[in-house]
């Protein structure tokens, strides 16, 4: 039997002055996911400059039990 997996599509509304911070807090999570048990990949749409100014970060993982506990995990918070 094939399993579908589990993905989870968040969007955040990055302030003016602060996407500089945002693509460095995403430049630290990224190893923090990849090491997460049953990780497969992650997508990240950036805005379109001077137009746009949502992120949205697609995340996929092999099982909704390991995407549960990644996402009830305090490792991808931002201070």
């Amino acid at each position: 039997m094939e399993t579908q997996g589990a993905s989870v599509v968040i969007t955040h509304h990055v302030l003016a002055g602060k996407k500089t911070e945002y693509e460095k807090w995403l430049d630290e999570i990224l190893p923090v996911s990849k090491s997460a048990k049953g990780f497969i990949d992650w997508q990240i749409i950036r805005p379109i400059p001077d137009l746009t100014f949502v992120y949205t970060v697609i995340i996929r993982f092999d099982t909704i039990e390991n995407l549960r506990s990644w996402m009830e995990s305090d490792q991808k918070k931002i201070d």
